[in-house]
């Protein structure tokens, strides 16, 4: 954070370069016997370390596939995908791999990882087991990848630039013959269990096969186009069906004309015109001639004449064979009617029992279907298995390693370690800095050293506090002569001069306006005295507080951090709250560090233990402490060790609690008063409840915030 300046914007950092480069200086001979000791300890490791050499060999992985068939590869190679490249890395890096090269190359027997260490010097180290000689072997390896590309670097650490260089293209050559290993033993697998698929599947399409064929003999399906015989007879019986039906509609019409007919001469006609008959024919003729003949006697002789009785009885007997004609071929009509219908029925039954047959063989086609599309399946099968199987057979030794080593490792000309040109500047420059820190540590800033006589210093805004002092000594000679100095003793307590004057007041440190309006409370007056603090504007306010610092720096003794200052208030604790926030954070601005102990009377003795809070208002750190007693206030020393300054919030004159000999280790009592408080009647109260050597310790300072009615800051647990 930056600090204000007291002669622009911003406040003079209360750490004077000028004075280090003083310090720094004075001790140089310090820090030159320090920077040759790092040098000499840094030629001393360079001459009893023995030199470590990297040899390194480079891989690609090629992401392009080489092929020298068009064969699907069984493997196929490690492709362009990032991560997959990058998972080499733990591929070489693996133990099995590591392994190998350690027993390849003998690693176990080789002295420079097998050595007992400065234990063996002795002759009482035992030799080291298996896995602690692979363990040092493994920690000499070092397998990166080159950003993001395709190039992995593998490099080995010795003693011996030869057998670095030859243990890492070995790690390389393993690993390029584990993959193409890798790639062999893939095919050969992918051999075998194709082997043992290709019998299954060959048991298999014969299972089928010999299925379809006993399918077909019991469902009498020989011939797979032989569908087509059965449907031509189907159709030759319907063609015989109808036409059969056509001859049994033709005979019963034929026997029901020849039914209806009758047998008389008359109705012979029409018989003749149905069937074509010689004996009907003859008769008719017959009867013709007799009715001729006896229409020609009747007509000569009378009806009594023999004649005409024979010529009538031959007439009669002509009709009765017609009659007995016409019956025989009714009754012959009517067989062939019968025989036609008979005909039609077993035509029809034989087209339903081919029908039938026909249904049932579709049947069995589809189901045959289904086992010949099952065979095919299964033969189809087996043909890509063969296939591929023949393809794996022959990809054995075809098949190309995509890593390709890009740059073989070579025995290096220099170590890597130790490296002079680098050891030795280091060195050096660590010297250097240790020097000048010890230089730096001894004061000057917030540090805390021993000079050559063994006496402590501390420095305050730039200054010594030794010269901090006597410039208080001097202003109080100056402006008031008789002020009632306060001095440690050897021992660390506190003694007062024999001869200080009674009537010692104490010095104001002027009024300080605080912005805000009036009215507002605490906390928020607060908050507008540090944002006045942070913000732009503020310049001739901050140069105001800092000075209220520079004189409350002149009148404190030197002594070891932390300082503490009381800061309280005639009546009103309101106004020391302000008065301590405002002094708080100007010192934290500054660069110190500053904790704010705010008390209350409630608590027990066994309270009062918080952790440190940051104040919502201030940005200060704050802890409460219990309020009351006779025994002096004491920070504990996890508390005292991390903080320059400790402000005492204490309650006002008037309070019940208040109790000087409770507050007696502070340094410096402030007390904040208001604008209206006349000086007079302000000194009447301090010299009622303080004594001489607490008014010498104190100083007041008027804290104009306007009208504080309303925003008073009552301890908690005190009475007002």
């Amino acid at each position: 954070m930056v600090t204000l300046d007291s002669t622009g914007n911003t406040l003079p950092p209360l750490f004077d370069v000028g004075i280090v480069w003083a310090r720094l200086w004075q001790r140089r001979l310090r820090i030159l016997a320090l920077t040759i000791t790092a040098l000499a300890l840094a030629l001393v490791y360079l001459a009893v370390t023995k030199p470590t050499y990297t040899a390194t060999a480079s891989l690609l992985i090629d992401p392009r596939d080489t092929r020298s068939t068009n064969f699907e590869t069984v493997l196929p190679g490690i492709g362009p995908d990032s991560a997959a490249v990058a998972s080499q890395v733990f591929v070489i890096q693996s133990r099995d791999l590591l392994m190998a090269v350690f027993d390849a190359e003998g690693i176990a027997t080789d002295d420079e990882f097998a050595d007992g260490g400065l234990l063996s010097l002795l002759g009482n180290a035992q030799k080291p087991e298996k896995d602690t000689i692979f363990r040092r072997f493994e920690r000499r390896v070092t397998v990166e990848r080159a950003g993001l590309t395709y190039v992995i670097d593998v490099s080995f650490k010795s003693s011996s630039a030869q057998k670095a260089a030859r243990i890492a293209n070995a790690i390389v050559e393993r690993y390029r013959a584990d993959l193409a290993d890798e790639r062999e033993n893939a095919n050969a697998d992918t051999n075998g269990r194709l082997a043992e698929r290709t019998a299954v599947l060959q048991r298999n399409v014969a299972a089928a096969d010999r299925t379809i064929g006993a399918f077909r003999v019991a469902h009498e399906l020989l011939d797979p186009a032989a569908g087509g015989t059965l449907k031509d007879q189907i159709d030759q019986l319907t063609t015989q069906l109808t036409e059969a039906r056509a001859g049994a509609n033709l005979a019963k019409g034929r026997y029901e004309q020849a039914a209806s007919a009758g047998t008389s001469p008359e109705t012979l006609e029409k018989l003749s015109e149905i069937v074509s008959s010689p004996a009907i024919d003859r008769l008719r003729a017959d009867y013709n001639q007799r009715a001729a003949e006896l229409a020609n006697a009747e007509a000569v002789y009378q009806a009594r004449h023999p004649t005409i009785r024979r010529l009538r009885s031959e007439l009669s007997r002509t009709q009765t064979l017609m009659g007995r004609e016409a019956e025989r071929i009714t009754r012959e009509l009517k067989a062939k009617h019968d025989l036609a219908g008979g005909a039609v029925a077993t035509t029809e039954a034989k087209l339903a029992a081919l029908r039938n047959q026909s249904q049932a063989d579709d049947d069995a086609r589809v189901e045959l279907r289904r086992l010949e599309a099952k065979a095919e399946a299964a033969r189809a099968v087996l043909d890509d298995v063969l296939k591929r199987a023949e393809e794996t057979a022959q990809m054995r030794g075809l098949q190309f390693s995509e890593a390709r080593v890009i740059g073989f490792a070579a025995p290096p000309a220099q170590p890597t370690w130790p490296t002079p040109a680098l050891l030795l500047p280091v060195s050096a420059a660590l010297g250097l800095l240790a020097g000048c820190g010890l230089a730096v540590a001894g004061g000057g800033g917030r540090t805390f050293k021993q000079n050559e006589t063994g006496n402590s210093h501390r420095t305050l805004d730039g200054m010594p506090l030794h010269v901090v002092s006597s410039l208080r000594r001097e202003e109080e000679k100056a402006t008031k002569p008789d002020l009632i100095g306060r001095h440690r003793t050897a021992d660390g307590g506190k003694r007062d001069d024999a001869n200080a004057l009674p009537e010692t007041r104490p010095e104001n440190l002027g009024r300080y306006d605080l912005p805000g309006v009036p009215g507002m409370s605490v906390p928020a007056r607060i908050r507008a005295l540090r944002r006045r603090f942070l913000r732009q504007g503020g310049e001739a306010f901050s140069q105001a507080i800092l000075a209220l610092v520079r004189r409350i720096a002149t009148r404190l003794t030197e002594h070891a951090t932390p300082y503490m200052l009381l800061v309280s208030s005639l009546r009103d604790p309101a106004e020391a709250r302000l008065a301590g926030a405002m002094i708080g954070i100007a010192l934290q601005q500054a660069g110190r560090n500053v904790l704010v102990v705010e008390f209350a009377s409630h608590l027990r003795p066994d309270d009062g233990k918080s952790d440190i809070f940051i104040n919502g208002a201030s940005g200060l750190p704050t802890i409460l402490r219990r309020l009351g007693g006779n025994a002096p206030f004491a920070l504990e020393e996890s508390f005292a060790r991390d903080f320059d300054f400790v402000l005492l919030l204490g309650p006002s004159l008037d309070n019940r609690d208040w109790n000087a000999a409770f507050f007696a280790p502070a340094d410096l009592m402030l007390f904040a008063l208001p604008p209206a408080e006349p000086p007079a009647k302000a000194h009447i109260l301090l010299r009622r409840h303080l004594e001489t050597v607490d008014i010498a310790r104190s100083v007041t300072l008027v804290i104009a915030a306007g009208d504080t009615t309303g925003m008073a800051f009552h301890l908690t647990g005190a009475a007002q």
